[in-house]
């Protein structure tokens, strides 16, 4: 077997195909969260091109039919468009593909029931299932429609941003939301053995050899992204800087990458009715009533110093904060603000201390 045929380490693959394939040998659907840019298509195309290498984690494979519906292939960003899609992955040879919403929908039903007559099972691997613009009520109701056909044989892999499950989100996709929920799994950012293997992967691809040094430098710029890393590498490799630090670090595509995904995963910021929304979607409720607002004024005035005495007043109110506000009450509440906003992703360093002084939220995160 070819020494770097999988996109990283052999046993992350397969622990990850068993995360998949567990589920859908019980009967369900699983829903599979990665970082932005991280690999979903990648591994998950690589599982589907290469399933015989997965006979442990899917053993009674004769038994599947598997597809992927990857949104690159969209002529048309529409829910006929995406119907459409769906029935070309299933459809007979040859067989025309009807232009009305109603007529596809209703060939990919009857086609859902030819191709599971013999006993076989559907898995679909729905690619960046989250971020097709046009999703809406009635595709999901119709999603979960197809499902429903014999859901304990049909399943649906959602791929999906490590972001994306928001209350707003679960909100607008329906009863397809339970489906979604029924099994979530994450996909942490690569191990320091499966960073090694992925330099060496590159190295085997690029035909470059990287110094200890450019190694080092590449994972400390890559913070173990799949896609960081091998911008990296291929950068490194194609210009040979002497200073692989520096270098990379002035680089458009790395700057690039990586604004894009922080933004996505921790750009916050206020609408119109001042809620404070996460990468364009309404927090998780975790914050207490006067956390929120506090929040929210932070998020009014970026950049801007609030006085302690300032904070108390929008945490007790004007009467109440002379007999609640303390040096201690106040570092206590930025502290737990501080581990809230971490745990959405928003670095802890966004809201400084300014000793003596008071605290600033900035918004460059």
């Amino acid at each position: 077997m070819e020494k770097f045929l999988y996109p990283v380490t052999p046993e992350t693959m397969h622990a990850y195909a068993a995360k998949v394939f567990a589920p859908v040998r019980a009967g369900q659907s699983v829903t599979i969260e990665f970082y932005p840019h991280a690999g979903k298509r990648t591994w998950n195309k690589f599982l589907l091109n290469h399933l015989s290498l997965f006979k442990k984690e899917l053993p009674d494979q004769k038994n599947f039919l598997l597809f992927y519906l990857d949104p690159i292939e969209l002529t048309t960003e529409s829910s006929l468009g995406y119907l459409q899609l769906f029935y070309s992955l299933i459809k007979k040879e040859g067989a025309p593909t009807p232009e009305s919403y109603r007529e596809v929908f209703r060939a990919i039903k009857e086609r859902v029931q030819d191709l599971l007559r013999p006993g076989k099972e559907l898995v679909f691997f729905l690619g960046k299932f989250d971020e097709l613009k046009f999703l809406d009520t009635i595709l999901a109701h119709n999603l979960k429609a197809i499902l429903d056909e014999d859901e304990e044989r049909v399943h649906f892999v959602f791929l999906v941003g490590n972001e994306a499950l928001s209350e707003e989100f679960l909100k607008e996709i329906g009863e397809l939301s339970e489906v979604v929920m029924q099994n979530v799994v994450s996909v942490p950012l690569l191990s320091e053995k499966d960073v090694d293997y992925s330099i060496q992967r590159q190295e085997n691809l690029l035909g470059h050899t990287f110094s200890a040094a450019e190694k080092e430098v590449v994972k400390k710029i890559g913070r173990g992204h799949p896609y960081a890393i091998k911008l990296a590498c291929q950068l490194l490799a194609a210009n040979k800087p002497r200073e692989p630090d520096k270098f990379l670090r002035s680089q458009y595509q790395m700057k690039y990458l990586w604004n894009l995904i922080q933004k996505k995963e921790r750009n916050l910021e206020l609408n119109r009715k001042n809620q404070i929304l996460i990468d364009g979607r309404l927090v998780k409720p975790i914050f207490s009533a006067r956390e929120y607002g506090l929040l929210r004024e932070f998020l009014l005035k970026p950049d801007q110093l609030f006085s302690k005495d300032k904070i108390a007043e929008i945490l007790w109110g004007e009467k109440e904060s002379f007999e609640k506000y303390s040096d201690w009450a106040i570092t206590q509440t930025m502290a737990t603000l501080r581990e809230k906003l971490s745990s959405l992703g928003v670095k802890p360093s966004s809201l400084k201390t300014i000793r003596g002084e008071g605290y600033i939220f900035t918004r460059q995160l």
